[in-house]
C-alpha cells in the first residue's frame, strides 16, 4: 500500500479526485470507462486469469482522527481497526462494488486478485464489505446482479452466512476480527 510518511498536518486530502479522469492512467490489464453501476468503473482490458494479481492499493494512508473532512462513501477503504487509505484518484479508486464480486483482496490485502476468470472488457468490481467494520455505515447498492443485497454495509452487519462467504477475501484485519466469531 503506498503510504505517505507525512505528519498529519502536512496531509493533503482532496475531495475533488473523482472529477480528474483525465489524468487516471490505465495498466496493461485494466482501464477505467463508464459504467452502468455508478457513472466510471474499471474494465478489463484483456482476459485476465483466476488468482492473477490484478491492482495494487494506493492511497493516502489516514488514521480514523484525520478523516472527519473526507467523504466517507466515496473516499476510503478501511485497512486496519482505526486506519483508512484515503482515495488519491489512481485507478484502484475507480473499482465499483458487486455483491457478486470478481475481485478480492490478496492475503496481505495490498493488492486485488481475480476471484475467477475475466473475460475482455468485464467491468472489474469488489465487494465493499469485505473492507468495512462500522456498523452504522450503509449504503444503497446498484450492481443489479442476481445475488444483489440491495444495501452494502459494514462487515458486522452482513447475515452470518454472507460473513462467512465474504470473510477469506476480506482485509487482514476483518480475518483477525472476524475468524473465530
Amino acid at each position: 500500500m503506498t503510504q505517505n510518511p507525512a505528519k498529519a498536518e502536512n496531509k493533503k486530502i482532496d475531495n475533488e479526485w473523482n472529477t480528474k479522469l483525465e489524468s487516471v492512467a490505465d495498466t496493461e490489464a485494466a482501464e477505467v470507462r463508464t459504467s452502468t453501476i455508478a457513472g466510471t468503473g474499471v474494465f478489463a482490458k484483456r482476459h485476465i486469469n483466476r488468482d492473477e494479481v490484478i491492482l495494487p492499493l494506493t492511497g493516502l494512508r489516514l488514521h480514523e482522527s484525520e478523516i472527519s473532512e473526507v467523504n466517507r462513501s466515496l473516499s476510503l477503504l478501511q485497512v486496519e481497526e482505526d486506519e483508512y487509505l484515503m482515495a488519491t484518484g489512481t485507478i484502484d479508486d475507480f473499482l465499483n462494488h458487486s455483491c457478486a464480486p470478481n475481485l478480492a483482496f490478496t492475503p496481505d490485502g495490498q493488492s486485488f486478485f481475480a476471484l475467477r476468470d475475466i473475460e475482455k472488457d468485464e467491468e472489474l468490481c469488489w465487494d465493499y464489505s469485505t473492507c468495512e467494520n462500522d456498523g452504522e455505515w450503509s449504503m444503497d447498492c446498484l450492481c443489479g446482479t442476481a445475488a444483489c443485497r440491495g444495501k452494502v454495509t459494514g462487515f458486522p452487519n452482513l447475515d452470518a452466512a454472507t460473513r462467512k462467504r465474504l470473510l477469506p477475501i476480506a482485509q487482514p484485519y476483518l480475518r483477525r476480527l472476524y475468524d473465530n466469531a
